[in-house]
């Protein structure tokens, strides 16, 4: 193996996001470098799946599955801060060289219900994935962002998710 992917890496039990008694983002990436620094040591890269919800960034703190919090954002600037502040980290701490060997996507299986990981729209999760993209390549431009993890359906009239969004993507470069 040469990757490991993750999922709830931003998640509340890894203690990213918190806020101070004036509403101010606490960012704390303790927990992450733990893992990132022992992944590097056994020879493994992260496939960083930017994941899941941390409750206090919400729209819907109660949407949870599987015990994830699977909620779009209350704020996409404030997500896009989380993101920024993350990202800028992993440069400063593993080098642009390093983590330019590492992927990240968004998580979300835009193509469920909303029942299930979907978002109220697809409008709705390509604002996110856009505001995700910029905020992460706005750090970097070389760091490379893929496709979100999608769930495959085999049914009679199926429509393919990734055919609109990649359309979407071509007209929104």
């Amino acid at each position: 193996f040469q990757y490991i992917k993750f999922n709830g890496i931003l998640s509340d039990d890894m203690h990213v996001y918190n806020l101070d008694s004036r509403g101010t983002p606490i960012y704390n990436f303790a927990y992450i470098d733990k893992v990132f620094d022992f992944l590097l040591t056994i020879g493994l890269k992260p496939i960083v799946q930017l994941s899941f919800m941390p409750s206090l960034l919400a729209k819907d703190p109660d949407r949870r599955l599987f015990n994830y919090l699977v909620s779009e954002p209350a704020s996409l600037n404030a997500w896009a801060d989380l993101i920024r502040s993350f990202t800028g980290h992993l440069l400063h701490r593993y080098g642009a060289e390093e983590v330019h060997r590492w992927h990240f996507c968004v998580w979300n299986q835009p193509d469920t219900p909303q029942t299930l990981y979907g978002f109220s729209s697809n409008e709705a999760f390509y604002a996110f994935y856009r505001c995700t993209y910029q905020a992460l390549k706005g750090c970097d431009s070389q760091l490379s962002f893929g496709t979100p993890p999608t769930f495959y359906i085999v049914e009679k009239d199926y429509t393919n998710w990734y055919i609109p969004f990649l359309d979407w993507c071509r007209k929104n470069s």
